[in-house]
């Protein structure tokens, strides 16, 4: 199903609360109100007699420059409830987007488990990790939509970003919540050490963004807050590659990140960190090979 944006409405609550179906719904008229952007819904979640929609987010192609254009994939809300992540999405593409339409094209995935997001829980509505469900036969519904998209896009990326969160709570995996950070971090995979920018997105964050200085992260080696894959990678949950991360750094990018900032910051202060990040990384990318 498509269905085509019209202008630009709505707002989110800057709360650390749980997101409720109240506000998930203030997202979806946002999405419904973006201009210039085909929408498509992927599938259906059904929950509590409550349907939420997943969909997928594309810029116009450029009339003039198309094959010039460098396609850029974004994701974000893959756990409900870590929402900063979406509403840096959307705030992006309602103010930020239109001034690199000429160079890049977005295919945007803004809010990956919309009944997670609905009820402020990181699984979705089967109880599924979603960002381990990247794989054949997923047991996740939401991970089968979003990989039958990305086949049906039939693109390469540029680059990737998927906007995660960081909940102060979270326990599994062998990892208490003392080994949860309270700062931003970064995982960059890109096997070419010159083509890497990671340290360049965490230097061009604002001054009042503290950046994460543990020397191990979740058992992979940290460097100021970057976690360069794939040398640095050893975490064995990481390395089957079933997150979106992984997923698309195997088949569809040669460069991803996966984005980290903690929720018990201010939702404002948790936004501008992604955006400072997707706009240092654009800003990097100008003119590279499609």
């Amino acid at each position: 199903m498509v269905l085509r944006g019209l202008l630009v409405l709505g707002t989110f609550v800057l709360s650390l609360k749980a997101v409720s179906a109240q506000d998930y719904r203030a997202m979806e008229a946002r999405i419904l109100a973006l201009s210039n952007v085909e929408i498509v819904i992927v599938g259906k979640v059904e929950k509590e007699e409550a349907v939420y929609p997943v969909y997928a987010l594309t810029t116009a192609a450029s009339k003039k420059n198309e094959k010039k254009q460098l396609n850029v994939l974004l994701s974000g809300g893959v756990h409900g409830d870590e929402p900063a992540g979406v509403f840096a999405l959307l705030q992006f593409l309602e103010k930020e987007a239109p001034r690199y339409a000429k160079e890049f094209r977005f295919f945007v995935f803004p809010c990956v488990n919309p009944g997670g997001f609905a009820t402020g829980t990181a699984e979705n509505s089967a109880g599924k990790n979603i960002n381990r469900s990247f794989k054949k036969d997923s047991p996740a519904l939401e991970a089968k939509w979003v990989m039958e998209q990305l086949q049906k896009w039939d693109r390469k990326f540029v680059f990737s970003i998927d906007m995660h969160e960081i909940p102060p709570y979270w326990e599994g995996e062998g990892f208490k919540a003392k080994d949860n950070p309270h700062t931003a971090y970064l995982y960059e995979s890109q096997r070419d050490k010159k083509m890497r920018i990671g340290p360049a997105m965490l230097a061009g964050l604002p001054k009042d963004i503290e950046v994460c200085q543990w020397p191990r992260i979740y058992g992979d080696v940290a460097v100021g807050g970057l976690v360069t894959y794939p040398e640095g990678n050893f975490n064995q949950v990481y390395a089957e590659q079933t997150t979106l991360d992984g997923y698309l750094f195997e088949k569809l990018s040669s460069h991803t990140f996966t984005a980290e900032t903690p929720i018990d910051w201010p939702m404002e202060k948790r936004v501008r960190t992604h955006l400072s990040w997707l706009k240092t990384a654009l800003e990097k990318k100008r003119g590279s090979a499609p």
